[in-house]
């Protein structure tokens, strides 16, 4: 007997305990967490792009490595020159903006051919070769069998650009590979004295020569007729290069000196040769302006509906203790009224008509032989009855007054008269 009484205390607190995992609130909340998640994981693929690090270590204005360009963008911003970084491609007719396309290989040259050489830009032409440093994010080192990149690829690939030119290398083998070097603008000779490691210039009959070296190669020159310069070094501009304060001043007096040419005010630093553009998908289409408005109404209208069939059909529990009876036929009656609302609408209520008719027929066949499957004799059986009762109008003129109804007011009229038939034949 204690044993019966511990086991219905358990099962009522089995019970109590189950009732309460499952009960109405919890049920809200994960529905609620649950489509949250939805929408959040939704958001968030569609934003995956943008959120991902791009401190990969290669030659863009993201990248905090030695080769990359993320202190140029530190001291311009410190110096109040507006800059910012720029995943898109370039407007047409961009003419009040200096652009900077930096390039991490020879085989992004490729992208420099469809840009407009009326805007302002800068090309700063690769020189290092690295790899990732392991367990280090967005380091780099120099590689060991090859730490510049080849020249001869490079040169032939800006050809399309320049015209045909030589890319050399100072101090590229043996003895103390950082010289010192003298630099000086073409225009004053305003001299800059430096120490610069492999330091990589060209030569060129076709570009107009802007800052040179002391052997008339070119660091810095312009395409002519056109807005676009080339710096053969990346170190004058990336971070390493930046590591002294003389090497910042040449740097940015450089970039004035480009700026007051191209009459341009401010700088952008190009992501869009790297494959950091801001990706268009259906997902940032809808929740960033105008449509942003549009997929706002829809959430709320969402949540309207939502609300409506739950204030429509309210609790299940609700009167479950209520015998229904009858209510269960509303929901087969709202199916038919609505479908009858539908074709009052559409205006094609009497095309019902000779269906409604043979289905009036069936009925009284049903009525005088029961359930049982009809035969042929069931038609010879209504129509003797007709006849000895002399039911008029007959139901072949009810037939054909029922083909031939256009209006409804007379479908009202045939309806009545075909019950008034069955009623006459069946009693």
């Amino acid at each position: 007997m204690t044993h019966t009484n511990t086991l219905n205390q358990v099962e009522k607190g089995v019970s109590k305990t189950s009732q309460h995992l499952m009960g109405t609130g919890l049920i809200i909340g994960i529905v609620l967490i649950g489509m949250f998640s939805f929408t959040a994981l939704i958001a968030l693929s569609g934003y995956a792009d943008d959120l991902r690090n791009k401190d990969n270590g290669q030659a863009h204005a993201l990248s905090s490595s030695a080769i990359g360009f993320a202190g140029l963008k530190i001291l311009l911003e410190n110096l109040d020159v507006e800059i910012r970084t720029d995943s898109e491609k370039p407007l047409y007719g961009e003419i009040d903006t200096l652009r900077i396309y930096t390039l991490d290989s020879a085989y992004q040259t490729d992208g420099l051919d469809t840009l407009d050489p009326n805007d302002p830009k800068l090309i700063v032409l690769p020189k290092w070769s690295v790899m990732p440093m392991p367990k280090v994010q967005g380091w780099v080192q120099k590689l060991p069998y090859r730490d510049l990149q080849a020249a001869r690829p490079l040169a032939s690939n800006l050809e399309t650009l320049t015209g045909e030119l030589t890319i050399n290398r100072i101090g590229k083998t043996g003895g103390d590979l950082t010289q010192e070097h003298v630099f000086s603008f073409v225009n004053n000779g305003t001299p800059y004295q430096g120490y610069h490691s492999r330091l990589q210039t060209f030569n060129s009959e076709t570009l107009i020569p802007i800052i040179t070296v002391e052997k008339d190669d070119i660091l810095l020159a312009k395409v002519p007729d056109s807005q676009t310069y080339i710096l053969s070094d990346p170190d004058f501009l990336n971070t390493a290069g930046l590591d002294k304060r003389s090497k910042a001043r040449f740097s940015v007096s450089m970039l004035n000196y480009i700026m007051s040419e191209t009459k341009t005010s401010s700088i952008r630093l190009d992501l869009s040769l790297h494959g950091i553009s801001s990706k268009r998908n259906m997902i940032k289409l809808f929740t960033q302006p105008p449509f942003l408005s549009v997929t706002i109404i829809i959430m709320a209208l969402i949540a309207l509906l939502g609300w409506q069939a739950f204030i429509r059909f309210g609790d299940p529990k609700k009167g479950s203790d209520i015998d229904f009876g009858a209510d269960r036929s509303i929901g087969p009656q709202s199916l038919a009224s609505t479908t009858a609302e539908f074709l009052a609408i559409a205006r094609r209520e009497p095309l019902l008509m000779p269906d409604y008719a043979a289905l009036i027929r069936k009925q009284a066949q049903y009525a005088l032989q029961g359930q049982s499957r009809l035969s042929v004799s069931s038609d010879s059986l209504l129509d003797s009855r007709e006849r000895g009762r002399n039911i008029t109008p007959t139901f072949e003129t009810l037939k054909t007054e029922a083909n031939a109804v256009t209006q409804r007011h007379e479908m009202t009229r045939v309806a009545t008269a075909l019950q008034k038939w069955k009623k006459e034949i069946t009693e």
